[in-house]
């Protein structure tokens, strides 16, 4: 027979579940008493249909796309703009059974960017299986091309001159959300091993590449400790060089970087361990109407990172930090446009101010 406060819990969690899947403006799971039979339980939910449409951009595009299509677990995402062209479909209920189909293609240029100018086309498979409703395991399949151009902004890229790249991965992605009450812990991991060959080179025609990410934000709501675990390196055999589009930029990217006053050279590295740090407190989540959910939430935040560790020839890994404080702040559910604030500093005192359109990790 079943506890009826582990009944309530379970329940509630599977309200909580219904919630965050953003399909649904309200959700309520709760136990009728029962008229007869009292060894049984009736589950009673209702739910209240959400906004299923999404929008959303970035530097320059725009993205728009629809959930819960018909109402299954389906979605369709499309982005177009002057720097990426997209299209995405996930279907989490394949066949009626626990299984995730999806499929991506796009196309994606620098718009601009300092570091580097280039074109690169994707195409991505997914195939998934979730076990518990709160447990997700993926394989995703991944064929990239992309040509990088000379004339960066960088000291390292001054010798790259144009550049045509081929890239075949595969990975695997787990997520999962576990109550230990008060407190529930997300975790997830991301981890990708890629063959890239240069043709029309006359050095080696394939360089392995790995790069992973791991996750674990611990929630007290409103306040959370979020811990980002990454790691990367660009296997080059013999002692050829590797070319600096093939290297990690710890620099540019929002949600994978050293937020302090370093040289953008100086946080490009061929292999490296990176640690992100996080507190976060959740100040404002008001929802004025169904369309417009606003939230922010200052944070003060460590990264720690060690550059270059697998580099031979006797070269030191070099190390890296900085500490600081930001603010996130942006629309939810169902316009998913967040943006992010920081500044940071090291021990050398060397600052910077950094501004992205990112949700954090």
């Amino acid at each position: 027979m079943v506890d009826p406060k582990g009944l309530e819990g379970r329940c509630q969690a599977a309200a909580d579940r219904i919630m965050r899947s953003g399909y649904f403006f309200d959700a309520r799971v709760a136990v009728v008493p029962p008229l007869s039979h009292p060894e049984r339980r009736t589950i009673l939910v209702e739910v209240v249909e959400g906004f299923t449409w999404r929008f959303g951009g970035g530097k320059a595009f725009g993205m728009v796309g629809k959930e819960h299509i018909n109402g299954e677990r389906k979605a369709l995402m499309a982005a177009v703009g002057y720097n990426l062209d997209s299209l995405c479909y996930q279907n989490d209920l394949f066949l009626g059974l626990p299984l995730v189909l999806g499929a991506e293609a796009s196309y994606e240029s620098s718009a601009g960017d300092s570091w580097a100018d280039f074109r690169k086309g994707k195409g991505e498979l997914l195939f998934g299986l979730r076990p518990h409703p709160d447990l997700t395991l993926e394989l995703l399949g991944r064929a990239e091309g992309y040509r990088f151009i000379g004339g960066t902004g960088l000291a390292l890229a001054a010798d790259q001159g144009r550049a045509l790249f081929l890239s075949c991965s595969t990975g695997l992605e787990a997520r999962t959300s576990i109550a230990l009450a008060p407190f529930v812990l997300g975790l997830s991991a991301r981890d990708f091993v890629s063959l890239v060959a240069i043709p029309g080179t006359g050095g080696s025609p394939i360089i392995p590449r790995v790069e992973g990410v791991e996750t674990a934000i611990l929630e007290l709501d409103p306040a959370a400790l979020a811990v980002q675990a990454s790691f990367g390196a660009a296997l080059p055999p013999g002692d050829e060089k590797l070319p600096l589009p093939l290297r990690f930029d710890l620099f540019a990217n929002p949600d994978r970087s050293l937020r302090a006053g370093y040289d953008h050279g100086d946080l490009i590295a061929a292999s490296f361990l990176l640690v992100n740090l996080e507190f976060r407190l959740r100040i404002i989540d008001i929802g004025f109407n169904p369309m417009l959910q606003v939230q922010a939430a200052p944070f003060v935040f460590a990264d720690l990172a060690l550059l270059d560790p697998l580099s031979g020839q006797g070269a030191t890994a070099r190390k890296r930090e900085a500490f600081g404080a930001g603010l996130r702040f942006g629309l939810a559910n169902p316009v998913f446009a967040f943006f992010t604030l920081a500044w940071g500093t090291n021990l050398e005192g060397q600052g910077r101010l950094s501004f992205a359109g990112s949700a954090g990790f």
